[in-house]
């Protein structure tokens, strides 16, 4: 066998999963110190099971596992696997020769947990480290070498040292196999000694039984005779209580039927009363209705009346009020007529002094104003002589100034001109550079606005993508831990399962006899045991299995001649006894006794009193005919497997129709009733004075045996051997594992979709974070942009806000001076118009001043006269406008008292039409409310009448509903007097059954008395003479003392008993005999195999050990050990039973020759001879390499890992050493730890370990081909 690789996750350095694929002749592995190549030594020792924390450089357990690394970019690991696939080249014959590759794969849990698989099937230690021994490959002593295994291979122990050499010699298996044969020969011993004692227990029953037998056939018979003489008492007296109960009974039967026929009456009656209630009661609710209508219609009425009447007491205050107001108009008017003829003659003196008056002061006002002209027009005049000389001068002198300005404006705008022309320039070119800007500014807006956008989308896809992260890895550590929990589960049942299978696969708990039978089932045509055949309902297997008992071991074989031929094999052989039951054979048939409803009365009548259950019931048969034609297929037609072919089809045993109808279980004796109540069994016992007559067993595994046995208790130790439980168990167990494993399956198919869906997640959210800061960088670049265009706008606008004022002020200066210009132009057009028009009208106005001078003086003589007559007519106006003042005062006051009478008189004329208008609706509405309240007057009447005749309805049903009550007691007293007579006879019947006689039992007595009539035995023997008879026959039975009832068949079953412990001792016997041998040839082969394997051993030793040191002598001595003594076996262990004492002196002390130690003694060329522990480390290491290399080259091993044991090494030495490796390379395969390079050159294959990181180790494989 060759090491083809190892598989490491999650152990030591080694995180993520790595395959190490080796060579089959030599495999290097180098690299730096503390890199983790010893690692990986460690894994090997770890996959071939070592469990010693020192071998495998630990301080505990968990620090196999990955623990994280320093720069935590790997997660804790919570498993630690190691795999070993090995190439199987058939040569070793073991469990799995017939694998070509075979994986051994061990891990270890956080919590301590371990777990160990070959080929994916998880199994014990045991059984794990089995494989190796059987394989050949051995970890433990020599396959790993090291330096520190150097040193302690030196330091041996001779005990120690024989060990190491028994390991390589392969006589391990035969010591394990002789421990498990000493403890069969321990417990068969023991087992032995339990018989013994048993059988003699069991021969002192037999004897007491046999006479306790006797005395049961004598007591029946005394019984019967009594039991028949309380019958035919008990016959007598029921007959009479059954005539008077059924003469009652008729009785009764009438008077029940007048009682219905009046129950009917009366239901009839009362469903009148209660429908003539019902009406009732509608029509007094109406009543009540109607009344209330009628009593509210009154207060209507009445409260309408109140209101009309003070409406018409309002109406008449009202009328005498507005004559009141009528004499006060007519007295307002006559004072008005007065006072207007009055003001009249007034007015008319007014007028004429009003119209002298005018007419002079019209005189007097046309006189002022011609004085007023006069005086003016001279003022005037000389005012414009005076302005007009004036005038002339300014004239002049504004001509000179105009010219002045004309000539200098003329300057001033041409210069303006050329400044307007550069502004407007300087203009357009600013409003192109901001417009530029201002159109750059917004498309930069534009843009920081879509990256704000994008950056919130992309933040929030983000948020999204974490919150779905967080919740993905939250359900995949949940996954992973509830995988793992399954995957804990199916180990431990498939575990189960497993024994199970080897439970039922061996059939552990049957007898010697039945399994060796079963294990040639092909040989004998045996289609399988009765615990293979039977399905038992849940609940019910310890029941099955206890009732069974030991007829679960009952072998199916096809026909009597095969029955034969495996008798003949077990008496041959001495191989112990078996139960058989013959399939083919007519005796077998069903005599139908298994159908109940064929059976005994007496025992139906018993089952159903007790409420017990066939257990029958709850078993079947399965697989049972397949089996069994199969067999018959394999005899007629090996390579036909169709077995409903037509040559076979008449062929199989009828058998198999009754086995489905259960006559084998009344064949094999195994007819039991099932119980829940063990109580109910005993009451039936204490009562009756016998057991059942059938097997019964109650719900604990009480049984009950119709021959006064009873079994109690469970043997817990041998329920474990249910093969019926173990079968449902093992289906159960199986249906779960399926179960278990879907689940598995599905949970690593979701964790890989989270694990990919995390990866996907991450990914998405690494380039979401890359684009966030490229767009943040781009909206910053983008806003100082922004401030840099924005600012370069306000510069613009502000200096073209300025050169705008600028140039309008320029341009407003400019119009202005072409306005002054113009204006200074026509102003002295007109100054030279005006200066020659002056001169003509100064002329003018001197004439006219002497002409107005004299009409003045004329016209100021007549005001004075004119003054004199207006101050007279003035006074006497006064006079008169005073008297007309107070008399039209007088009329306005008289108009306003006149029109407010007027208003207040129509004011009363409406209120006085709207409470008439008002007492004529509420009149009308009190003649409706009249006709209505006549109306429902009628309506109570008519119901008032109604309610009368239905009460007197009510009162004559109720008369005749208490008739009918009164005859119905009559009737029931009647029939209770009967129905107590029938009471009194059947309690005289209840009486009877205190003789306790069961249906079966009535029936078989009936018999007996009819046969008895015939006789005339009873005929003329009166009640009294019975009773006396059967006192005596009870006194009888009294004086008999206790009987055993079941007396027969436990004698039977002692007898039986007797023989079948007979035949246990003779069977335990021969198997001590058979395992003494078997020890003892044990002994012998590794005893002969050991001697020879060391005298090979011995020889290349010393062959090696010359090669590497150039001569000298090296030899393996036997030596006493100090520890040994009696009990002491080859491999020095001690085999003591439990009470410290050797299990067998006879076979232990041909041990005592072997359990000598073995030294190893050198002597190294030109040196004296010395202990091993003075040599040098280079020395220690040459001793140990011709040790292993020899045991190697011997034994041929599979392979040997060397763990940098040439360190100490010279040149020289390195390449003795190397060539050696050479050699031993070509029977086995070499992994080699080192960093010596000459070693390096003889390896196929070379790993490199790196540590990519601090505590994580990495791989590099090179094919040096």
């Amino acid at each position: 066998m060759k090491l083809k690789h190892i598989e490491l996750f999650g152990f030591k350095t080694f995180p993520d999963k790595v395959r190490i694929q080796f060579d089959e002749k030599i495999s290097v592995i180098v690299g730096p110190n503390g890199c983790g190549k010893s690692n990986i030594v460690d894994a090997v020792r770890f996959i071939a099971g070592e469990q010693n924390l020192k071998e495998l450089r630990l301080k505990n357990m968990n620090e196999l596992i990955f623990n994280g690394s320093a720069s935590k970019s790997k997660n804790v690991s919570s498993v630690a696997v190691a795999k070993g696939v090995f190439l199987n080249d058939g040569e070793i014959d073991f469990k799995y020769k017939d694998f070509s590759e075979i994986m051994a794969e061990r891990r270890h849990y956080k919590d301590g947990e371990s777990e160990y698989r070959i080929n994916g099937t998880i199994v014990s230690y045991r059984d794990y480290t089995n494989f190796f021994i059987e394989s050949g490959i051995s970890f433990k002593f020599y396959s790993i070498l090291d330096p520190l295994k150097i040193s302690s291979i030196l330091n041996y122990k001779p005990e120690e040292m024989r060990l190491l050499f028994e390991e390589a010699s392969g006589i391990i298996k035969f010591k394990n196999q002789k421990k498990v044969a000493l403890r069969k020969l321990e417990n068969t011993n023991t087992n032995l000694n339990r018989i013994q004692d048993i059988y003699n227990e069991v021969e002192k029953q037999e004897k007491v039984l046999k006479i306790q037998s006797e005395a049961l056939e004598k007591f029946k018979k005394i019984s019967e005779e009594k039991r028949l003489c309380e019958f035919v008492l008990y016959d007598r007296s029921r007959n009479k209580a059954i005539l008077s109960i059924d003469e009652n009974k008729k009785t009764a039967e009438k008077f029940n039927t007048d009682i219905q026929n009046f129950d009917n009456e009366i239901i009839l009656n009362e469903n009148l009363i209660i429908k003539e209630k019902t009406y009732f009661d509608e029509l007094n609710e109406k009543f009540k209705l109607a009344e209330g209508n009628k009593n509210k219609l009154i207060i209507e009425i009445a409260g309408i009346n109140s209101d009309i009447k003070y409406a018409e007491e309002k109406s008449a205050m009202l009328n005498s009020e507005k004559i009141k107001k009528e004499n006060e108009l007519k007295e307002s008017e006559t004072f008005k007529s007065r006072n207007v003829s009055k003001l009249e003659d007034l007015k008319n003196k007014k007028e004429e002094f009003v119209s002298v008056l005018k007419k002079n002061k019209e005189k007097m006002l046309f006189i002022n104003n011609e004085i007023q002209q006069k005086r003016k027009y001279i003022e005037e005049i000389k005012n414009e002589i005076e302005i007009l000389n004036d005038d002339i001068l300014t004239t002049i002198e504004k001509s000179q100034m105009l010219n002045n300005k004309i000539a200098f404006n003329k300057k001033n705008i041409t210069a303006y001109f050329s400044r307007i022309s550069n502004s407007e320039q300087l203009i357009d070119k600013i409003n192109q550079e901001t417009i530029g800007d201002e159109e750059l500014l917004n498309s930069k807006n534009n843009l920081i606005n879509d990256i704000q956008n994008t950056l919130n989308e992309l933040e929030n896809k983000l948020r999204s993508k974490n919150e779905e992260l967080d919740i993905i890895i939250k359900q995949t550590e949940e996954l992973r831990l509830a995988h793992n929990r399954d995957e804990k589960e199916l180990i431990e049942l498939k575990l189960h399962i497993t024994r199970l299978a080897e439970f039922l696969e061996q059939h552990e708990g049957f007898s010697e006899g039945s399994k060796k039978l079963l294990s040639k089932s092909d040989e004998f045509n045996i289609s399988g045991s009765l615990g293979d055949m039977l399905e038992v309902s849940g609940g019910f297997e310890k029941i099955v299995w206890e009732a069974a008992g030991c007829k679960l071991e009952t072998i199916f074989i096809s026909d009597i001649e095969d029955a034969k031929n495996a008798a003949a094999y077990l008496n041959l052989n001495d191989s112990g006894s078996a139960e058989l039951y013959v399939l083919n054979n007519n005796g077998n048939k069903s005599d139908g006794v298994n159908n109940i409803d064929d059976a005994d009365i007496e025992i139906k009548n018993l089952i159903n009193r007790l409420g017990l259950l066939p257990l029958r019931d709850k078993m079947k048969f399965i697989n049972f005919t397949e089996k069994y034609k199969e067999n018959k297929n394999k005899d007629n037609n090996k390579d036909n497997n169709d077995v409903n072919n037509a040559e076979n089809k008449d062929t199989y045993p009828a058998q198999f129709n009754s086995i489905y109808n259960y006559s084998i279980i009344e064949k094999l004796d195994f007819n039991f009733y099932y119980t829940e109540n063990t109580n109910a069994i005993f009451a039936y016992i204490k009562n009756e004075g016998h057991f059942p007559k059938i097997n019964i067993i109650s719900q604990d595994g009480t049984i009950f045996l119709p021959s006064g046995l009873i079994k109690a208790g469970r043997d817990k130790k041998a329920e474990n051997e249910n093969i019926l439980l173990n079968k449902n168990k093992l289906v159960q167990f199986k249906v779960k594992i399926s179960e278990i494993e879907y689940n598995i399956n599905q949970k690593i198919s979701e964790i890989l979709i989270k694990e990919n869906s995390i990866k996907e997640i991450k990914k998405e959210t690494e380039s979401i974070k890359n684009n966030i800061q490229s767009g943040k960088m781009q909206k910053l670049t983008e806003e100082n942009d922004i401030k840099h265009i924005g600012s370069r706008i306000i510069q613009s606008k502000e200096r073209l806000n300025i050169i705008k004022k600028e140039l309008e002020n320029i341009i407003t200066d400019k119009n202005k001076l072409d306005d002054d210009t113009e204006k200074s132009k026509q102003e002295l057009n007109s100054l030279e118009v005006i200066s020659s028009e002056q001169n003509i009208q100064k002329k003018e106005f001197d004439k006219k001043l002497i002409i107005k001078e004299d009409e003045f003086e004329e016209i100021k003589e007549k005001e004075v006269k004119l003054r004199i007559e207006l101050s007279s007519a003035e006074n006497n106006l006064a006079y008169l406008n005073k008297e007309i003042g107070n008399i039209e005062l007088s009329i306005k006051n008289g108009i306003f008292r006149y029109n407010k009478i007027k208003n207040e008189i129509n004011d009363v004329n409406k209120t006085i039409e709207s409470i008439n208008e008002n007492i004529f609706l509420k009149k009308d509405k009190i003649n409706n409310l009249n006709i209505k309240l006549i109306e429902i007057s009628d309506s109570i009447k008519q119901l008032d009448s109604d309610l009368e005749k239905i009460k007197i309805t009510i009162e004559e049903k109720t008369l005749i509903s208490g008739k009918l009550k009164r005859e119905k007691n009559e009737a029931e007293k009647k029939k209770d007097n009967a129905l107590t007579y029938i009471k009194m006879f059947e309690e005289k019947l209840n009486e009877l059954n205190v003789f306790g006689f069961t249906e079966e039992e009535e029936k078989y007595l009936n018999i007996l008395n009819e046969k008895n009539e015939e006789e005339d035995k009873f005929q003329n023997i009166s009640d009294q003479e019975l009773k006396k008879k059967i006192n005596e026959l009870k006194n009888e039975i009294d004086s008999a003392g206790n009987i055993n009832m079941n007396a027969s068949h436990e004698y039977t079953e002692v007898l039986d008993r007797l023989n079948f412990l007979s035949s246990q001792n003779k069977d335990l016997n021969e198997s001590i005999s058979s395992l003494e041998d078997i020890i003892k040839k044990l002994d012998t082969v590794s005893r002969e195999k050991f001697n020879s394997d060391l005298n090979k051993f011995k020889e290349k030793f010393n062959e090696l050990f010359n090669f590497l040191f150039g001569g000298g002598h090296a030899d393996i001595v036997n030596v006493r050990s100090k520890s040994s003594s009696a009990g002491v076996n080859i491999a020095g262990e001690k085999f003591f039973s439990d009470n410290n004492t050797i299990t067998d002196l006879s076979i232990n002390k041909s041990n005592t020759a072997d359990t000598s130690g073995i030294e190893i003694n050198v002597q190294i060329p030109g040196k004296k001879l010395s202990g091993l522990n003075l040599l040098s480390q280079g020395e220690k290491v040459l001793v140990i390499a011709s040790l292993i290399f020899a045991i190697f080259l011997v034994k041929k091993s599979p392979f040997c890992v060397i763990d940098e044991v040439d360190a100490p090494l010279d040149d020289a030495n390195n390449a003795r050493f190397n060539k050696l490796v050479k050699e031993v390379s070509n029977s086995s395969q070499i992994i080699i730890v080192t960093h010596n390079k000459k070693t390096m050159e003889i390896g196929n294959y070379i790993f490199g370990i790196t540590s990519k990181e601090p505590g994580i180790s990495k791989v590099v494989s090179v094919a040096m081909n």
